[in-house]
């Protein structure tokens, strides 16, 4: 996977995930705190706190309840 690779060449500080993410999601549409874990590397909590940044930043708008959270990026 292409994408995967390219995240793996990253060094992954939470501005790197947080640029990561928001490039996936411009190219993706949206993403599950799951999915964003295994494309970043990094555990779950780690993949939503960086998520939830976004959020709070404005650039990404999340939908859906707990577990069936999506996030998208806000055009």
């Amino acid at each position: 996977m292409v994408k995967l690779a390219f995240v793996s060449l990253l060094l992954m500080s939470d501005k790197n995930s947080r640029d990561v993410l928001r490039i996936y999601l411009k190219n993706n549409g949206e993403v599950t705190a799951a999915e964003a874990a295994k494309i970043l590397g990094r555990s779950a909590p780690t993949a939503r706190r960086a998520l939830s940044e976004l959020v709070a930043e404005g650039i990404v708008v999340a939908s859906g309840a707990n577990r069936n959270r999506k996030y998208r990026a806000i055009l």
